[in-house]
C-alpha cells in the first residue's frame, strides 16, 4: 500500500471510531415508568467532572488576579514625582531626598537609600540628582532624576 491508501485508511477508521462513540453517548429518553437513580453507577464508565482548587497566601504579594492599572502599588510613576531637595551624607548613609507628587498636590514622598516609592528603588542618592532603580516587566533599568533649581527661591547660608 502506498502512503496515501495508508493514510486515507487511518482517517477513514478514525473517522468511524468517532462517530460510533457519539452514537453511544447519545442521551436516551428517559422512561416516565422507570425510578430515577439515587446514585450513579460506579462501573457506568462516565466521566467524571473534577475541579481543582487553588489557595493562594499573600505574605506581602499583590493579588494576582487584580488589575494592575486600577492598583496603588505601581504610583507614583518617574513623570508623576519632581524632586524638591536633597540632605546629602557623605557616608551616604543618611542621605535624604523629597519629592512633591505632582497629580496630587498633598503627597510628599521623603526617601532614603534602598526605600522602594511604587515599582522604583532608591540606588543612589548624590547632591545634585536621585538615581531609581525601575523594575518593569522582569527587567530593571537605572534613571536619575536631577535637582532642579528654582529660580523664586532664595538660600541664605
Amino acid at each position: 500500500m502506498t502512503r496515501t491508501r495508508i493514510a486515507l485508511f487511518v482517517s477513514a477508521v478514525s473517522l468511524a471510531v468517532v462517530v460510533g462513540a457519539q452514537q453511544q453517548t447519545s442521551p436516551a429518553k428517559p422512561d416516565a415508568t422507570a425510578p430515577a437513580p439515587t446514585t450513579p453507577p460506579a462501573t457506568s464508565g462516565a466521566l467524571g467532572l473534577q475541579r481543582e482548587v487553588f489557595t493562594y497566601t499573600t505574605r506581602g504579594r499583590r493579588d494576582p488576579m487584580v488589575s494592575l492599572m486600577t492598583s496603588d502599588e505601581l504610583r507614583p510613576l518617574l513623570q508623576d514625582i519632581q524632586l524638591l531637595g536633597i540632605i546629602f551624607d557623605p557616608r551616604g548613609s543618611g542621605s535624604q531626598a523629597t519629592f512633591k507628587d505632582l497629580t496630587d498636590d498633598t503627597k510628599i514622598y521623603r526617601v532614603t537609600l534602598g526605600q522602594t516609592l511604587g515599582r522604583m528603588t532608591v540606588s543612589e542618592i548624590t547632591p545634585r540628582d536621585v538615581e531609581f532603580t525601575i523594575d518593569e516587566f522582569g527587567f530593571s533599568r537605572r534613571q536619575r532624576i536631577p535637582l532642579t533649581p528654582d529660580s523664586t527661591a532664595t538660600r541664605t547660608p
